[in-house]
C-alpha cells in the first residue's frame, strides 16, 4: 500500500470513522472495513461473494448499528436482515485476519485487531457453516473459521 492510498483510507476514516475497502481482483471477492477498532473498539468486518454495491449496504448497515452500541463479535450467534438478506456474525482467527485485510494491516501498521465475517444467508435461509447450505453460496463464502492453514488459499484471476 502506497503512502498516499494510507493517507486517504485514514482521510476517509477520519470522516467517518471508518473506510470500505474492495478487494474485487480476488475470487471469491470481497470487502471489508478498516477504522472499526480505531473508532468504536469493534472488530473489522469483512463480506465475501457479493457485488460491490449490496458488500457496501450490508457494511454500512452494520456499522450503523454499530454506532448505536450493537456489538458483532465472538460467535455470538446474531442473526439480522440487512438489505433483505439474513446475516450473522463469526470471529475470524487471528492468523488468517491480516491475509485477507492487507490494507487494515496497514492501516494498524502491523499492530494486532480483530474482525469478525459476515456470512449471508442462502434461499432457504442456511448459511456456508450450515452442511446443508447451497453449494454455490458455500463456494462464494470460504468460512475463515474453518480454514487452518497458516496462509489461506487465494486464487486470482
Amino acid at each position: 500500500m502506497s503512502w498516499g492510498q494510507i493517507k486517504l483510507l485514514d482521510y476517509i476514516i477520519r470522516q467517518n470513522g471508518f473506510g470500505i475497502v474492495y478487494a474485487f481482483d480476488s475470487t471469491p471477492h470481497y470487502a471489508y472495513t478498516v477504522g472499526l477498532q480505531k473508532t468504536w473498539d469493534h472488530p473489522e468486518l469483512i463480506v465475501f461473494g457479493l457485488d460491490q454495491e449490496m458488500s457496501h449496504d450490508i457494511l454500512t448497515e452494520t456499522v450503523a448499528l454499530i454506532k448505536e452500541g450493537a456489538s458483532f463479535e465472538k460467535d455470538e450467534n446474531t442473526e439480522l436482515t440487512v438489505k433483505c438478506v439474513s446475516v450473522t456474525f463469526i470471529e475470524v482467527p487471528l492468523h488468517i485476519v491480516a491475509h485477507y485485510l492487507d490494507r487494515a494491516e496497514a492501516y494498524y501498521e502491523g499492530r494486532p485487531f480483530k474482525a469478525s465475517q459476515i456470512l449471508w444467508a442462502d434461499d432457504k435461509g442456511r448459511f456456508p457453516s450450515d452442511g446443508e447450505c447451497s453449494d454455490d453460496v458455500k463456494r462464494l463464502q470460504p468460512v475463515l473459521t474453518i480454514l487452518v492453514d497458516n496462509h489461506p488459499p487465494r486464487i486470482s484471476e
